[in-house]
């Protein structure tokens, strides 16, 4: 899709604060960060990553932001947001 269309629809899904859309909202951010280092890492370094390794730090970096957030202790025990949890391994 084109980069406008993309922008559509995450502002259609992300809207609220459940655990989901921050999740979602991290996500896109995570996302940005790694390929914006990774640009910055081709350019200056003439290194770069392979798409598998790429997608594992976009993956990482949300799981460890998950991890360092103090509100999931007081987080509603809803299923859905368990269910959040464990899709990422914080559970």
């Amino acid at each position: 899709m084109k980069w406008d269309d993309e922008m559509e629809w995450f502002n259609l899904h992300s809207k609220g604060d459940s655990m989901r859309k921050c999740v979602l909202k991290l996500s896109l951010s995570a996302a940005i960060y790694c390929i914006w280092g990774e640009c910055n890492t081709r350019i200056f370094q003439h290194k770069s990553l392979d798409p598998g390794s790429l997608a594992g730090k976009v993956c990482n970096s949300i799981r460890n932001t998950l991890l360092s957030w103090r509100k999931l202790d007081s987080l509603d025990a809803t299923q859905d947001n368990k269910e959040t949890c464990r899709e990422w391994g914080i559970l």
